[in-house]
């Protein structure tokens, strides 16, 4: 749980600086950048090769100080159907995410 709290800290920050964004739940609310399950984590943001390579960066740090590693195979990324197909296969070939 500890290794998991300091990933979620890494997240909020770097969404605080604007590396990496969350989506707003409704006109006045909060951002949401991400939600961790008892297993599992869902991350939200913008479809920006940038903001994505962010996010890698903070997945390896997380693998190199909690020795986890994200199971890619079962791992998936859902696109906006407004995202140009270039940038979706941007996208998957840098996080080596196939589906």
């Amino acid at each position: 749980m500890i290794c998991v709290e300091g990933f979620s800290c890494l997240l909020q920050e770097a969404e605080r600086c604007e590396s990496i964004s969350g989506f707003r739940i409704g006109s006045r609310g909060s951002k949401l950048s991400h939600l961790l399950l008892a297993d599992d984590t869902l991350l939200f943001g913008k479809t920006s090769l940038q903001k994505v390579q962010h996010i890698k960066t903070i997945l390896d740090l997380y693998k190199a100080a909690s020795a986890q590693e994200v199971n890619f195979d079962k791992s998936a990324v859902v696109f906006s159907k407004n995202t140009d197909r270039t940038v979706r296969r941007s996208i998957t070939k840098l996080l080596n995410i196939m589906r």
